[in-house]
């Protein structure tokens, strides 16, 4: 057993598993192991392992359960959010101004999912690529309740770029992401629905989405990175027809 003053060895594992938690090893929402299991890692007592837990619970990292593993808790973007929705709100063309903020962090994204992506996080991405295309074909119907599938196929859109913040593992883009994602939401539904109405086979995001992700699979950051950028342009169109066709309808 460590011979170490207890409180000391408490903050170093804290210190430890804190480092964990910041640089991903330890996933959100994932439980740490069990008391005892920390216990025999560090050649602790109980004891200190559950100070740890304690000093990490009062910094907001993991949550104490009774009777249950502690759970890492997701990184709060919560204030980030409604620091950008203020910036955006106080701004004329706050959808231009959010495309020229994504355009660097996403193309950089990219280029980082491509060599870091692991296959859990491959197939994640698929999933969702799968249900957009699954979603497609109905959309290019425009039944009368299009809107609200527009509305789940950009669910579907969000978190695929979520997932691609995800697998570049950097917990500072994916807090980014996170934050713009809640902005991003009501434009995305207003784009893709003005690029719906134009008729069949005018929802280009599937083909986007896909080409990415072929990149990202291949491990070709490169490319990755430019076709992002060239899916981002075509969002910046999107946006400019749909606020185009807003301003004629208000006419």
């Amino acid at each position: 057993m460590n011979s170490l003053p207890r409180r000391r060895l408490s903050e170093g594992i804290a210190a430890t598993l804190s480092a964990q938690i910041a640089d991903g090893s330890v996933a959100p929402h994932a439980d740490l192991p069990a008391e005892a299991e920390l216990a025999a890692r560090f050649g602790v007592s109980a004891r200190v392992v559950r100070e740890a837990l304690q000093h990490l619970a009062g910094k907001g990292l993991v949550e104490l359960r009774q009777g249950r593993r502690a759970r890492v808790r997701p990184a709060h973007s919560g204030m980030l959010s409604e620091a950008l929705s203020l910036a955006v709100s106080r701004s004329n063309g706050s959808g231009a101004h959010l495309i020229e903020v994504r355009r660097p962090l996403e193309t950089e994204i990219a280029r980082l999912a491509a060599q870091r992506a692991t296959e859990a996080e491959l197939t994640a991405m698929q999933r969702q690529l799968s249900e957009m295309d699954r979603l497609g074909p109905l959309l290019d119907a425009v039944p009368s309740d299009a809107e609200s599938l527009v509305r789940e196929f950009i669910v579907y859109d969000l978190e695929f770029h979520r997932l691609l913040g995800v697998s570049s593992h950097n917990p500072v883009m994916l807090q980014l992401i996170d934050a713009l994602s809640d902005l991003l939401r009501e434009t995305r539904v207003r784009t893709t629905w003005s690029v719906v109405r134009l008729g069949p086979g005018t929802v280009p995001n599937r083909r986007d989405h896909w080409a990415i992700f072929e990149a990202v699979r291949r491990g070709d950051a490169t490319r990755a990175g430019e076709l992002m950028q060239k899916h981002l342009d075509r969002v910046q169109r999107d946006l400019r027809s749909a606020d185009l066709a807003d301003s004629s309808e208000v006419r």
